[in-house]
């Protein structure tokens, strides 16, 4: 895998001292801001530690993070998850202990960003204001949800979105590195993309050049002179804040099944982009964000299927949903043949209900790439995303009730054949 990365640190047009820090370290595939707070220069103390504390961690991790890189299964992805939240646990307590320790930097913390790029996929981890944005295929998709006041009162319809812009409270967060011992970072699996673009910053550059901006200013620049152009802008509208960003653009994703004499193969089947554009697509997950679709797509399989080969079996007890990519299968139930379904249709969802054998038989007809959404993944995820939850359960909602007033009219049109069969039988 090739990529390009740069990043940028400025103390802006109105602070005496640069409160915050990053860290570009390309061994360990480490991509991270931290935006400091706290009076006499404890802001700068505290994200100085977070970046030191956090790196620390994964080096020390680093097998685990060469298996994920090797594997981005869910137990190896799990695993650094896992060693991820364990750095940020320890700055927080480092943090909140000097804090403890030295009363003039009591209420210091930090904000923290970061991508941890491995071969094909990368995790993203944040807490606080402090930003991830994807741009891909000319639109910039905010990977991080701002753990802030504004962003909570929007979320439960308090305030717009345009009036969260201008608040006066804006930059009043509700979780940051080292104010209390322990601290939860939210994490995002990401499946990189040829051609992808991330920029992470702090609050100094997304305040002042807004997510719709990245693709354009992004466009015909190195990653150099993208920085450089992000700095430039942040402080020429104002400057209000320190100012940080890190850059990394993709040329290429190396397969992991290719050849090792083929660095440059693309992955077999629909890409990530055909992938997420088809999930939004399926009824099931219609009413999600690009955000809630990727959080998605890390719990899928993604499984191959040649014609005649059976996906799912009439009394079988499995537990995946199932959501068609390409090709054709055919459904059977008690050897006769139901129907046939195409790109995008999904089958299997009842085990979301109950867990009770499958009613119907299903066949690849062609060539078929599919996602599998293991139960019990799912589970896991809706537990984690209450609003992504909300949402699977609503669109599953829709589709069962769909599925009803198809059955209740096919009840209908039988009940009245048989109707006008016994009618013409009694006047012969």
């Amino acid at each position: 895998m090739r990529y390009a990365v740069a990043g940028r640190t400025d103390v802006g047009q109105q602070r005496e001292h640069n409160e915050d820090a990053i860290c570009v370290d390309r061994e360990l595939g480490l991509y991270l801001v931290c935006d400091g707070m706290g009076g006499a220069a404890a802001g700068e103390v505290a994200s100085a530690m977070c970046v030191d504390i956090v790196r620390r961690t994964l080096a020390e991790g680093a097998a685990a993070i060469e298996a994920w890189a090797a594997d981005p299964s869910e137990p190896n992805q799990r695993e650094v998850v896992e060693l991820i939240q364990r750095g940020v646990d320890t700055a927080s307590a480092e943090i909140h202990a000097l804090a403890e320790r030295e009363p003039e930097k009591r209420g210091m913390g930090t904000t923290l960003a970061m991508l941890l790029v491995g071969r094909t996929h990368a995790i993203c981890a944040h807490v606080g204001d402090s930003r991830v944005y994807l741009i891909r295929d000319g639109e910039a998709h905010q990977l991080t949800r701002d753990h802030s006041l504004v962003e909570e009162m929007v979320r439960e319809g308090l305030m717009s979105p345009e009036e969260a812009e201008t608040s006066r409270i804006s930059n009043v967060i509700t979780r940051a590195v080292g104010l209390q011992p322990r601290c939860v970072a939210d994490t995002l699996h990401v499946e990189l993309a040829p051609g992808d673009r991330f920029v992470i910053c702090s609050d100094g550059l997304s305040g002042y050049v807004k997510g719709p901006e990245l693709p354009g200013i992004l466009e015909g620049r190195s990653v150099e002179e993208a920085a450089e152009q992000l700095v430039q802008l942040a402080n020429e509208r104002g400057g209000g804040d320190n100012i940080s960003v890190i850059v990394l653009a993709f040329e290429s994703v190396r397969d992991p099944v290719a050849d090792d004499d083929d660095p440059d193969r693309e992955p077999r089947g629909p890409s990530v982009s055909d992938k997420l554009d088809l999930l939004r697509e399926v009824p099931l997950f219609q009413h999600m964000s690009y955000r809630e679709r990727m959080a998605l797509l890390e719990r899928a399989e993604h499984r191959t299927y040649e014609p005649g080969e059976q996906i799912m079996a009439e009394g079988e007890r499995s537990s995946e949903l199932y959501v068609l990519l390409d090709g054709e299968v055919s459904v059977w139930r008690g050897g006769q043949r139901l129907s046939s379904l195409g790109a995008g249709a999904h089958f299997g969802e009842m085990c979301l209900v109950e867990d009770v054998p499958r009613s119907a038989t299903v066949r690849a007809e062609a060539p078929c790439h599919t996602l599998a959404f293991p139960r019990d993944g799912l589970y896991r995820l809706m537990r984690k995303r209450q609003s992504l939850a909300v949402k699977l359960l609503w669109g599953l909602c829709q589709a069962l009730a769909a599925r009803l007033r198809v059955t209740s009219g096919e009840l209908s049109d039988a009940y009245a054949r048989e109707q006008g069969a016994g009618a013409r039988l009694f006047e012969g």
